[in-house]
């Protein structure tokens, strides 16, 4: 007998023996069906102890909760080219019993591929930081709460996936992870199953700053993956893991351990067509600049670059000029004094006109409110006051046109809300 015969003999019997849940393959991808939408519930909850030893050991306990929702459906653009969309309905982040939501409530995403691995993402109707963008650009990965599974699976067999897009929606570190992996098992052995059970191991490296002091992770999270075979579509991720300061093991000066938990629900919306997005809710932020703590609607998003420690914050909902610009700086004027007064008023008519100068007291301290309309365009808000001898604190209202009474009044909320930040 030769070689030949008997290795068919070989694979045969292999076959035979391997049992029928093994020999099955599954597809694991999203229907595509521009008549369906998905509801996305996504749930986050981070909690624990980091010990920061730099001259003195500081204990930073964390409590963090959060949950987004997102509507996300398929937009048929001709015959055999498909686009998507997705709106994040809701967006609410406490830490530490306070609100440090993203801002993004009510976010239009569309995403339109040019290949099978590139896309592009355009916002309808917010402007946003080009890290922002790029980070909700990476989303894309998740729509429908697909993940990157290869066409077939088999029982017992186990991929390495694409991991960016879920490390990111699960934990949200700051900037993109690093180092990512995700291996996924199908568990599931019965072929006829209604619901198909998919586990893996998820990995990765990721910043997050505490008391000013951005700390790399190092996040490790078992994933379980429920995936409705009717439907075609997954119906929830839950992701479950721990992470820890990732530094050499001689360097004392981090350690400490967060536990960290993200569920993803889908649920099937019958005729997407006919979605219509509620009005946004945007909560206050409380933000800290130069030592000073102040509360904004959550629409109003940090910048990412600041210039001669000057500090932007935009309003997001619009194209236009409207930011808030927060700065200190050392001086032996006291703002508060009539010559201060008569300088600033100097210095504003240079370039704008109708300047206005009074007297102002704030919860931080004593100087000046000004309001002044550009000799072109664009207006002023602001305030100057002094916080401590020498030290002075200002904040500038920047505007495309001149000020308005909505804009008196956001200014005025703003400046109701300036509070010393504790020690």
């Amino acid at each position: 007998m030769t070689g030949k015969p008997r290795l068919s003999v070989l694979v045969v019997a292999a076959v035979l023996a391997t049992p029928l849940a093994a020999q099955q393959e599954v597809c694991l991808q999203t229907r595509l069906d521009p008549t369906v939408g998905t509801r996305i519930t996504v749930a986050r909850s981070l909690r624990g102890r980091l010990l920061i030893s730099d001259g003195s050991t500081t204990t930073v306990a964390l409590e963090e909760r959060g949950v987004e929702t997102w509507f996300d459906r398929y937009v048929k653009k001709s015959e055999d080219v498909y686009g998507a969309r997705r709106t994040i309905v809701e967006s609410q982040t406490t830490r530490d019993g306070r609100n440090c939501d993203s801002g993004h409530a009510g976010v239009e995403m569309s995403f339109d591929w040019v290949s099978l691995r590139e896309f592009e993402v355009s916002l309808e109707n917010r402007f946003l930081p080009k890290s922002r963008l790029d980070r909700l650009g990476d989303q894309a990965e998740l729509l429908h709460l697909g993940l990157d599974f290869p066409a077939l699976v088999a029982a017992g067999e186990t991929v390495q996936i694409r991991a960016g897009a879920l490390a990111v929606a699960a934990f949200e570190p700051e900037g993109p992870p690093r180092g990512e992996s995700l291996s996924m098992t199908l568990k599931t052995t019965d072929p006829k199953a209604a619901v198909l059970r998919v586990e893996g191991d998820l990995s990765f490296l990721g910043d997050r700053t505490f008391r000013g002091r951005k700390v790399e992770l190092r996040h490790e999270a078992k994933v379980v993956l429920e995936f409705h075979r009717r439907e075609a579509r997954t119906t929830s991720i839950t992701v479950k893991g721990k992470a820890v300061p990732h530094v050499p093991p001689d360097d004392k000066s981090l350690s400490g351990e967060l536990t960290l938990e993200a569920t993803f629900t889908a649920k099937a919306v019958d005729d997407a067509r006919t979605f219509k997005a509620p009005a946004p809710v945007f909560r206050d932020n409380l933000h800290r600049e130069h030592g000073v703590d102040f509360r904004l609607p959550s629409f109003w998003i940090a910048l990412d670059e600041s210039k001669d420690g000057e500090r932007l914050y935009h309003d997001s909902r619009t194209e236009a000029i409207r930011a808030f610009a927060f700065e200190a700086e050392d001086s032996a004027v006291d703002s508060a004094t009539p010559e201060a007064h008569a300088a600033l008023i100097e210095e504003l008519e240079a370039s704008f006109e109708d300047v206005a100068v009074k007297p102002a007291t704030a919860p931080i301290g004593r100087g000046a409110t000004f309001r002044a309309r550009g000799k072109d365009d664009g207006g002023l808000l602001g305030a100057r006051l002094t916080i401590a001898p020498g030290r002075i604190f200002a904040v500038t209202f920047v505007l495309a046109a001149a000020p308005t009474a909505a804009d008196q009044a956001d200014f005025d909320r703003l400046l109701a809300s300036l509070k010393r930040a504790p020690a």
